[in-house]
């Protein structure tokens, strides 16, 4: 089991990385290691440790926090650390239900990013008509500016659904989501 530190530093990385590593962790804790993943900032809101705020990192078989922290030589200790092996003991140890709730909302997430990578974001829109013919754009589509702001609130609205269900399979209860305070 996961310790409160470890676990707050898996959902600092949080997302559909740690979703993936969760339900599926023979194919998701090796696709997190070799991405090199790391942060400045894992604070994702202020209900978050203050501590994540040195950032996380994740390779060489581990994440670790502070993102910096890189040898186990020396006399600093990180805040948090969790190996691969704790990691799929964790995952393992998850409800079917959980896993099952952070599947569907990992393919949700996936679905968004997939439909609107056809969409070019260009200002030129008008002139697409013009460049239809070209292998560049001919099977891209311009959404109007409702569309975007439409998909934006979409996107934001399942990458959060994801991170609430990421904070409960990691045993914390929902927190608010959105922006650092500024003051």
């Amino acid at each position: 089991m996961l310790t409160e530190k470890q676990r707050w530093l898996l959902a600092g990385v949080g997302g559909w990385m740690v979703a993936d590593c969760l339900t599926d962790p023979d194919a998701g804790i090796p696709r997190l290691m070799a991405s090199s993943f790391g942060s400045s900032n894992g604070r994702l809101t202020d209900d978050y440790p203050e501590w994540l705020e040195s950032g996380v990192s994740c390779g060489r078989g581990r994440i670790v926090s502070p993102w910096f922290w890189r040898d186990e030589s020396s006399s600093d200790h990180p805040h948090a650390m969790i190996r691969k092996a704790e990691l799929r003991r964790y995952a393992l140890s998850l409800t079917t239900e959980t896993r099952d709730q952070l599947r569907e909302a990992h393919r949700a997430n996936t679905r968004e990013a997939v439909y609107w990578s056809t969409s070019c974001q260009c200002p030129r829109g008008i002139e697409w008509h013009a460049a239809q013919t070209s292998p560049l754009y001919r099977d891209m589509w311009h959404p109007t500016e409702q569309q975007v702001t439409d998909h934006y609130a979409r996107a934001r609205q399942v990458q959060d659904n994801l991170q609430q269900l990421v904070l409960e399979a990691c045993g914390f209860q929902p927190v608010s989501v959105g922006q650092l305070s500024l003051f």
